[in-house]
C-alpha cells in the first residue's frame, strides 16, 4: 500500500531479526535466489498474473468510483446489510469494459469469488474451518496504479519464491478462503498456512500503543538484551516441558510444535519480560555487563535517538517513563567509559537489582562524581521528621568518626551507637548518611556503596550537605547547630 509506505520500515524490521540473533535466511538487500525482495521491484509478475485471471474469469476489472463505493457502503449500512462490494462490474460485457476504458477510466481487479458453495480451510493448530462462500466479498487483487493488494502480493510471491509454510497473523484467518480460491483459480498448489495468534495487553485487547509499545526497536532502547527479548517472545507463545520461564533458545528450537502454538492471543506481560531479562542479566558477570551497556549506549547515540528517551520504571505495580535527554545519556556515556575498572566494580553491586540496561544509567549516577546530584535540605530533614538541628549533628558525628577502613560490623556497631545514645529509632542515621552521599533513599547496602565511593569522595559529600542545611538554614532563620 503506497499510501501507507513508512519510509525506513523495512530496514528497520531486518535490524531488528539481526539484533535477535535470527536474520533473514533470504530477502532484501538481495540474499537469495528468489528476488527480487522488493514488491516495487515485482509489479510485473503481478500484473501478468492479474491479466491472465481476468482473461480466464478468474478476476474481473472494475470501475466503480471511490464516491459511489462510498454511498453503497453507507445504503447498506441504513439497511443494515453486511458492507461489501455489490458486483456491479462483474457481469460488464467485454464492450461495456472496452468503453469504459476507452473513456480514460482506469479500473481495479477484482477477485470473482465463487458465489455458493462452501470452503474448508484445515488450520494446523484450530482444526478445519469452514466459510459460506456466498458471504464472501470480491477483494481488490490489483488497484488503479498497477500495484497489488496483499492478497495478490502474497500469493504471487509465495508461489514464484517455492514458499512451503506461510505464518502470518490470525487476523488473516478470515482472508484464507480468498486465498485459496485465487490460489486454485492459477491452477497452484497451496502452501500450508499457520496463523498466529495475536498479542493481548492485561484488559485482553489487541495489543498497540496505547497499551503497550509493539515494536522491537522500543524494547531494545529501554535495554532489554536480545537473548532475554527473543525468550520472552517464544515464552508467549510456547510452554517449556520442564515450564521454565527462562531457557536457551534450542530448547525452543529443539522443542516447538506448530500444532502447540495457543489458539487463543496471550497476554504480553511486561512483568514477565523483566523477570526473564533480569535472569538473563545475571548470568552476566560485571565485565560482560559493562560491555553489553557500552554497545547499548553506543546504539541508542549513534542510531537510535537524535534526541533523549524515556526509560520505564515500575512504582507500585504502575510503569511510569523516566525521561533522559540526550546531554544526560551522553555525560553518563563518557564518565562510564573513563574508568573501565572502577564501573565493573559499580556494576558489581547488587546487579539483581537491574531488569535491564537503562535500569543502570537510572540507578547508578550516585557513583560517579560528575554525574551525582546531591539531595536536597528538604531531602535530609525528611528523615529526622524536620529537625533541621538533629540532621546536622548526626551527619557531623558521621563526618568526624568515619574514616573509610571500618569494616561493615565496626561500621554498624559506631552507627548504631548514634541511634541508642539519642534513642531514635534505628534507621533514622542509616537514612540520613545514605541520602547525605548518594542523594536518594534507594541504593544497594549503604557500607558497599561507600567502599566503592573511597573516603575521600564521602567526606566531600558529607561536608556538601551540611553546607546544603546551613545555606538552607540560614535562609529559614533556623539555627544550624546546638
Amino acid at each position: 500500500d503506497r499510501e501507507r509506505l513508512v519510509p525506513g520500515a523495512m530496514q528497520e524490521i531486518i535490524a531488528a531479526l539481526d539484533w535477535l540473533g535470527v536474520p533473514a535466511h533470504e530477502g532484501p538487500p538481495g540474499n537469495g535466489s528468489y528476488g527480487p525482495y522488493v514488491e516495487s521491484e515485482r509489479l510485473p509478475d503481478y500484473q501478468i498474473v492479474a491479466e491472465w485471471l481476468v482473461e480466464h474469469g478468474g478476476a474481473y476489472p472494475c470501475f466503480c468510483t471511490p464516491e459511489r463505493l462510498d454511498e453503497m457502503r453507507k445504503q447498506q449500512m441504513a439497511k443494515k446489510l453486511p458492507t461489501r462490494y455489490d458486483r456491479r462490474c462483474r457481469d460488464l460485457t467485454p464492450r461495456e469494459r472496452q468503453e469504459h476504458l476507452d473513456s480514460g477510466e482506469r479500473p481495479v481487479v477484482r477477485l470473482a469469488m465463487p458465489l455458493d458453495g462452501v470452503k474448508v480451510y484445515h488450520d494446523p493448530v484450530r482444526g478445519p474451518i469452514e466459510f459460506e462462500l456466498s458471504e464472501q466479498d470480491d477483494p481488490v487483487i490489483l488497484k488503479s496504479d498497477g500495484y497489488p493488494t496483499y492478497h495478490l502480493a502474497a500469493m504471487v510471491d509465495d508461489h514464484l519464491m517455492r514458499v512451503t509454510t506461510v505464518v502470518r497473523g490470525e487476523e488473516w484467518i478470515s482472508s484464507t478462503p480468498k486465498h485459496l480460491v485465487l490460489i486454485e483459480a492459477l491452477g497452484w498448489q497451496p502452501p500450508r498456512i499457520v496463523h498466529t495468534p495475536i498479542l493481548r495487553d492485561a484488559q485482553g485487547r489487541k495489543l498497540s500503543k496505547r497499551s503497550g509499545d509493539t515494536s522491537v526497536s522500543h524494547y531494545r532502547s529501554q535495554g532489554y538484551p536480545p537473548e532475554a527479548f527473543r525468550n520472552f517472545l517464544t515464552r508467549l507463545v510456547w510452554v517449556h516441558p520442564d515450564d521454565k520461564d527462562v531457557y536457551p533458545y534450542e530448547d525452543f528450537i529443539d522443542g516447538m510444535r506448530i500444532e502447540d502454538l495457543p489458539k487463543t492471543g496471550p497476554f504480553a506481560n511486561p512483568a514477565l519480560l523483566d523477570f526473564i531479562s533480569g535472569e538473563w542479566l545475571r548470568t552476566y558477570d560485571a565485565s560482560m555487563l559493562y560491555d553489553a551497556l557500552l554497545d547499548w549506549l553506543t546504539w541508542i547515540l549513534g542510531y537510535y535517538t537524535s534526541e533523549g528517551l524515556e526509560i520505564e520504571v515500575v512504582r507500585k505495580q504502575d510503569r511510569i517513563p523516566v525521561p533522559l535527554s540526550r546531554s544526560q545519556l551522553e555525560a553518563f556515556y563518557r564518565t562510564f567509559m573513563e574508568d573501565r575498572e572502577y564501573s565493573e566494580r559499580v556494576l558489581s553491586l547488587e546487579p539483581e537489582r537491574y531488569h535491564k540496561l537503562g535500569d543502570i544509567v537510572l540507578d547508578t549516577p550516585l557513583y560517579f562524581k560528575e554525574l551525582f546530584e546531591p539531595a536536597s535540605a528538604d531531602m535530609l530533614i525528611d528523615v529526622t521528621q524536620h529537625d533541621w538541628v538533629l540532621a546536622r549533628e548526626l551527619l557531623t558525628e558521621y563526618r568526624d568518626w568515619f574514616r573509610g577502613d571500618e569494616t561493615t560490623g565496626q561500621w554498624e556497631a559506631r552507627m548504631d551507637e548514634m541511634w541508642q545514645r539519642r534513642q531514635l529509632k534505628r534507621g533514622v542515621p542509616f537514612m540520613l548518611v545514605r541520602v547525605a552521599i548518594t542523594g536518594s533513599t534507594r541504593t544497594p547496602p549503604l557500607h558497599a556503596v561507600i567502599d566503592v565511593l573511597g573516603p575521600e569522595e564521602v567526606k566531600r559529600r558529607l561536608d556538601q550537605a551540611l553546607e546544603t542545611l546551613d545555606v538552607s538554614a540560614s535562609a529559614s532563620e533556623v539555627t544550624p547547630g546546638r
